[in-house]
């Protein structure tokens, strides 16, 4: 009798993820460039493209991301030094900020929301020490208010006091004092009073309860909760006006 052997043999087959062929298009500010490339991560990606960045420059996707899709695009943000003009303060700063906002914060300056800015191009290059822009921030007047006996700090662009009263929605009564006429031009750390004739008032602080909101997540497990954000009080100024 004769016996016949059948021998199977297996084997293993190498992993091909990390060689997938993908097409990555680059936007380098004005500039677009699209490659194909096995690069795993945006800066293989950029290497693979011959495309160098500095270190104050924005990539996005980060450099170190991973890429796992076969289409991808990079957006590649140049950082340019840019004068900030804050009155007599001058800051230059090497930024790849666009908006206005994140230029003055990373020039360390704190605006207000009542402040303004403008983002022009320089005409001195001398001057503004080799920046191409300049930014230029126009800060709101300081009022110094007390209203009904509660004294606070206001900010505005406002010219008169009258439009100062409208910007903040406050309209005094027909039988209300004010130390300064509706037509008085605001100037900075001016006093403003406004008082209420006949009666008194009195200024307290009360706490307002936080409120819940509850958020269905399907990906959880039945039955079970996560406090996400845990609530704080909050707190309001009531004025309480006394007839006597």
């Amino acid at each position: 009798a004769s016996f016949f052997v059948l021998s199977m043999q297996t084997f293993a087959t190498a992993d091909n993820s990390n060689n997938q062929t993908r097409v990555v298009t680059i936007y380098d500010e004005s500039e677009e460039k699209t490659i194909i490339t096995h690069a795993n991560s945006v800066q293989d990606a950029l290497n693979d493209a011959n495309i160098s960045v500095s270190e104050y420059d924005s990539i996005s996707p980060s450099a170190d991301a991973k890429l796992s899709d076969s289409s991808v695009i990079i957006n590649i943000h140049r950082a340019r030094p840019v004068l900030v003009v804050d009155g007599s303060r001058q800051v230059r700063v090497i930024t790849s900020a666009q908006s206005d906002a994140e230029i003055v914060k990373a020039a360390g300056i704190t605006m207000y929301a009542e402040d303004q800015s403008s983002l022009s191009a320089v005409q001195d290059i001398l001057y503004s020490g080799g920046a191409g822009l300049e930014l230029t921030i126009n800060r709101a007047k300081v009022v110094n208010l007390e209203l009904y006996g509660q004294t606070m700090t206001v900010r505005t662009q406002a010219k008169t006091v009258d439009e100062l009263l409208k910007e903040k929605n406050i309209t005094p009564g027909v039988d209300d004092g004010m130390n300064l006429g509706a037509n008085d031009a605001i100037t900075d750390q001016m006093n403003l009073r406004i008082w209420r004739n006949g009666i008194q008032t009195v200024t307290t602080t009360e706490n307002i309860a936080f409120s819940t909101k509850t958020v269905t997540d399907l990906t959880k497990k039945y039955g079970s909760r996560e406090v996400q954000t845990t609530g704080q009080d909050g707190q309001k100024t009531v004025i309480y006006q006394i007839e006597i």
